[in-house]
């Protein structure tokens, strides 16, 4: 898929050990759609970061020219099996909120969402 250059999107999971864990989230993606042999600049976006007290998972779209932010609560149909959670993160965060959305698992109160898209999600 990514050789053919079609809309994809790509999970990254990065362990507490790695040497890429300090990095910025953004250079992380950067790091790994160069590792995949994507060209910069622009072919990628980072969309969602899950940070758990041991791992972070990332997710970026490569090649995705029609990635519409208004659109994207909606589930995506990209080869990947985080399309859901992507889905739910642009629903969570709002109208207002734009990508990478951010999730903190690392606290002992899951994270919270004020205004999200869909009201019964309140």
């Amino acid at each position: 898929m990514l050789q053919a250059r079609t809309p994809t999107r790509v999970s990254v999971f990065l362990r507490k050990k790695s040497p890429l864990y300090s990095d910025a989230y953004d250079e992380v993606a950067r790091t790994a759609s160069s590792t995949l042999d994507i060209p910069p600049p622009g072919r990628c976006r980072l969309l969602a970061v899950q940070v758990w007290p041991r791992l972070t998972v990332l997710v970026f779209d490569a090649f995705h020219d029609g990635y519409d932010a208004a659109a994207a609560h909606h589930v995506a149909d990209l080869p990947a099996r985080v399309n859901v959670h992507v889905a739910k993160q642009h629903n969570y965060h709002g109208w207002a909120g734009q990508p990478p959305y951010v999730e903190d698992q690392t606290g002992r109160v899951p994270p919270t969402y004020s205004d999200p898209r869909d009201a019964s999600m309140l």
